[in-house]
């Protein structure tokens, strides 16, 4: 399937102008190559600094107003914290076959809870393409 119809089909199934699933899709793989998954988590890390999120509320607060999806948290543990994140751009995206990575919302997740936790964080994704969802993992290294 051609690009255009990749964003074609993901504009049919959400009604939301594909512009930014142009840039992060199609431009930014292309601009930053093989280190784009390294570039894209630390800059979700710096821009969730910039931000100041100080709470968990505040972050799922920030996920909804970038339009990100419904974050959930879902579990915490002394080292770890789970969350989930669903949207109807992710069951869009799998059904328009774009290459998916959410390496910039994990990025902001663990700089949001180095803040929060006061302490070293990062965040593995786990993408559930049959539930629909994506699963962010969060480790604290005290």
């Amino acid at each position: 399937m051609k690009k255009i119809d990749q964003l074609k089909k993901v504009y049919e199934k959400t009604s939301i102008k594909p512009g930014y699933e142009l840039l992060r899709f199609i431009a930014l793989p292309d601009l930053l190559g093989k280190d784009q998954d390294k570039i894209l988590y630390i800059l979700g890390k710096n821009t969730s600094r910039t931000l100041d999120i100080t709470s968990i509320d505040s972050l799922i607060e920030a996920f909804d107003l970038f339009g990100f999806g419904d974050l959930v948290h879902i579990k915490e543990k002394r080292a770890e914290d789970l969350f989930t994140l669903t949207s109807q751009l992710v069951t869009a995206r799998k059904e328009a076959a774009l290459e998916q990575s959410y390496l910039f919302e994990s990025g902001i997740i663990a700089g949001a809870m180095e803040t929060i936790r006061g302490f070293q964080c990062e965040t593995e994704e786990s993408i559930k393409v049959k539930q629909g969802l994506i699963e962010f993992s969060v480790k604290h290294y005290r």
